[in-house]
């Protein structure tokens, strides 16, 4: 009933510190479930299984060895997933590879874009290219951008999402798109006092990346 009512909590994750970060992403069997602890400062990937009104923790893969948090998902077309980090060194945005069919990683690599220790998140564009959404900057979080990449780990900056100098923080987006191809992000602004939403299409994204070239 799209969202209409809601079944009663159940536990599904009992791990200390656990918390999600991005949208369930479906494969076989189920869906991909990424989250992170907080006190082990460790990303997880799940794979959860619904049946009913109830969901079961089959699997997780954890990262282990990096102090990179809050995973976004992006499938990659071949049953594979690149999935983006918060650094909490503050290098950069890491991204890596992670097979479901196998719950191995790639060692992550560090892409060309700045984080100051803040969640990203991550879609596809619909021509195969990566979009990224992200604060441009290694120390703040006064704007929000996006980026955009081939690869995943080489990006051209675009244009602004949030509004520079009036939202002052704006940070921890997410990212949908909607049954009529248009992207929905909301994102927390005014150091985290209001909630922002932001709709926009293929056009205004390309015209975003055109205008930065």
């Amino acid at each position: 009933d799209e969202g209409r009512t809601w079944s009663t909590a159940r536990r599904l994750v009992d791990l200390g510190g656990a918390l999600p970060r991005a949208e369930l992403e479906p494969v076989d069997g189920g869906y991909l479930l990424p989250f992170y602890l907080e006190t082990a400062q460790r990303s997880v990937i799940g794979k959860v299984a619904l049946a009913g009104d109830a969901a079961v923790l089959q699997a997780v893969w954890p990262l282990d060895g990096w102090k990179l948090i809050q995973p976004a998902l992006a499938p990659e077309g071949d049953g594979r997933f690149r999935v983006f980090f918060r650094d909490q060194q503050r290098q950069g945005v890491y991204a890596a590879l992670f097979d479901p069919r196998t719950g191995g990683w790639t060692t992550p690599e560090r892409t060309n874009l700045p984080n100051p220790g803040a969640a990203v998140d991550a879609f596809h564009d619909g021509a195969g290219r990566y979009v990224l959404i992200y604060n441009p900057s290694g120390v703040t979080r006064d704007v929000l951008a996006l980026a955009r990449s081939d690869d995943g780990v080489h990006f051209q900056p675009g244009c602004d999402l949030s509004l520079p100098g009036s939202e002052a923080i704006a940070a921890y987006p997410s990212v949908i798109r909607g049954r009529d191809g248009d992207w929905r992000a909301v994102y927390s602004a005014n150091a985290k006092g209001r909630i922002k939403f932001v709709r926009f299409a293929s056009a205004w994204l390309e015209e975003c990346f055109s205008r930065q070239g």
